[in-house]
């Protein structure tokens, strides 16, 4: 009996490369699984490309034939050279254009595979049903946004791909007590947005890059520091996760570099953590000393 998963990949390489390889090594390990990857349409080609390179070091290219690249949205293209330069500074609640257009197709596409009925991707090629509903869906971590909504309608168990490891997921995710870095983050940033001392004319942008700053007990605002990652929730300034060497709060991001997309992996990431059945690691179970 076939078994039908979808899985909805991020478009930045980084993440889409080892999406695509895993779409390989499932299809490979389960004979009778049928997977409809969902990718940007901009780099669908890659992707399939990718498949392709990762089928045949593996020996079993027949694998591909499950295997449904299914080109949807275009976020790449709302990146004009406009937004590129002003993209560090911009509001990051703001969702580009492209972006929701995609999210829309993303919906689109696993509705149509809900009802078994046929749909174009935005390629043009024509999507016919397959022999099973999807049962599970794979999200990417960026790709929060659409998970929930769609476990929420079909009741669908939702898996997350990181592309980190175990360690970066519990410096993210992890109770406050374990280390971890984004329960509570929405919160703090909109709590110094609406005091406007503790705001003190910056934009939510800025207040998002250095939350938390102010919470120090100094008046000396000249010697805090100036990324992200400090936060008042922690007693100190030395977090301590489970399996890494105690670090200083601020070694999250230490560069002053900031993109909007660490807001989104703090709070659309938080939410599909929250509602997600489980988290698949492209890392080995245990540490093997070579």
């Amino acid at each position: 009996m076939p078994v039908h998963w979808a899985l909805v990949s991020f478009w930045a390489w980084g993440h889409l490369r080892p999406e695509s390889n895993l779409a390989v090594n499932l299809a490979s390990k389960f004979p009778d699984l049928i997977i409809s990857f969902l990718v940007d349409a901009e780099v669908a080609q890659k992707c399939k490309d990718e498949m392709a390179r990762y089928a045949f070091l593996g020996g079993d290219e027949r694998v591909l034939s499950r295997i449904r690249v299914i080109a949807v949205g275009r976020v790449p293209a709302g990146m004009t050279p406009e937004i590129e330069k002003r993209f560090a500074m911009m509001d990051p609640r703001r969702v580009p254009k492209s972006r929701r257009i995609a999210e829309a197709r993303i919906h689109q596409a696993i509705d149509a595979m809900m009802r078994m009925e046929s749909f174009k991707d935005d390629t043009g090629t024509l999507w016919k049903p397959v022999a099973a509903k999807p049962n599970l869906v794979i999200c990417d971590i960026l790709v929060g946004y659409v998970a929930s909504e769609l476990k929420q309608r079909y009741s669908l168990p939702v898996y997350i791909y990181f592309v980190g490891s175990a360690t970066c997921f519990t410096r993210l995710y992890a109770p406050t007590a374990l280390g971890g870095r984004c329960a509570g983050y929405t919160e703090e940033c909109r709590a110094i947005e609406a005091d406007a001392y503790r705001a003190e004319g910056r934009t939510f942008s800025q207040i998002a890059q250095h939350v938390g700053k102010y919470f120090l007990q100094t008046d000396d605002r000249s010697a805090i520091d100036q990324v992200w990652a400090w936060s008042s929730k922690f007693k100190d300034d030395v977090i301590r996760v489970k399996g890494l060497p105690p670090m200083y709060q601020w070694e999250d991001l230490p560069q002053s570099a900031w993109f909007p997309s660490v807001y989104e992996l703090a709070s659309y990431g938080l939410q599909l953590v929250e509602c997600s059945d489980g988290v698949i690691f492209p890392t080995v179970l245990n540490i093997v000393s070579i």
